[in-house]
């Protein structure tokens, strides 16, 4: 699945507006999506309890219900096991509470006249952004339950001789004014080289940073310069790199990335 595109997705249309409502259904629809309409709370909630045959991807929220407000609904969404994003539709005057939904965990919001064509390139980055963040939440939970089980075995000299120079490594200043230097970690299958790379960063100042595993071997070929460097354009969607979030990012068997894309990666490493 594409994520700059809504095909498959499953959206749940919360407004009253029957006709808007069903606008926006039908735009959706076009381009794959597969979308219920509830005009009121209790639809909605009828609709949300049903997530065992149906889950919506993605909630259009509208802030002004026939019985209550849209906030009202944001803590069904968020008991719920898989949480979809939320996008608030909110008329001119009502902007207070499209800042309220935002703060309550909704992604973005629209004001009321609503272009269609915006509500596609909107949803199609709110849903890029939840798939990199799904990725990138289950690269962290892997990565949290190994990481601080990190530990070169062993007491032979080569052994503590590695284990000093990974320590002086994760020694080197850094700053952001002064970086410390890239790494190239090179050794056969099985030696211990993603070992390596996380002893760096939990012994240096940017261990309680994010630590991004990238394995460039099974990174899909047809979006893996997206997957890595980000879209750009009107639905922009940060990479794999961005998400880092300045921590530590581990290429591994980079060599194993398209020639093109290495020498795309090198002023990336370099900055």
């Amino acid at each position: 699945m594409n994520a700059m595109t809504i095909e498959d997705r499953t959206v749940l249309v919360v407004d009253d507006e029957t006709p808007f409502a069903q606008a926006m259904a039908t735009r959706l629809t076009r381009d794959g999506a597969d979308c219920r309409v509830a005009e009121t709370l209790g639809t909605a909630r009828d609709a949300l309890s049903s997530t065992h045959t149906w889950h919506p991807d993605l909630v259009l929220l509208d802030m002004r219900l026939p019985d209550g407000s849209g906030l009202d609904l944001l803590p069904d969404i968020a008991a719920l096991t898989e949480q979809p994003s939320v996008i608030v539709i909110t008329a001119f005057g009502d902007i207070d509470n499209a800042v309220e939904a935002m703060k309550r965990g909704a992604s973005d919001y629209l004001r009321k006249p609503l272009d269609l064509d915006e509500l596609v390139l909107v949803a199609r980055r709110v849903l890029g952004a939840r798939d990199l963040e799904a990725r990138l939440g289950y690269a962290r939970e892997r990565d949290v339950q190994h990481i601080e089980a990190a530990a070169l075995l062993g007491r032979s000299p080569a052994i503590k001789a590695v284990r000093n120079e990974l320590a002086a490594i994760a020694a080197l200043p850094d700053t952001d004014d002064a970086p410390a230097p890239n790494v190239l970690i090179t050794g056969d299958t099985g030696t211990g080289k993603d070992i390596a790379a996380r002893l760096i960063h939990l012994g240096g100042a940017r261990a309680s940073r994010p630590f991004v595993r990238i394995d460039c071997a099974t990174l899909p070929r047809e979006t893996i310069e997206a997957d890595l460097f980000g879209r750009s354009g009107d639905a922009d969607e940060p990479g794999l790199i961005e998400a880092a979030e300045n921590g530590t990012v581990l290429f591994d068997e980079i060599c194993e990335l398209p020639v093109e894309l290495q020498a795309k990666l090198l002023p990336v490493i370099e900055r």
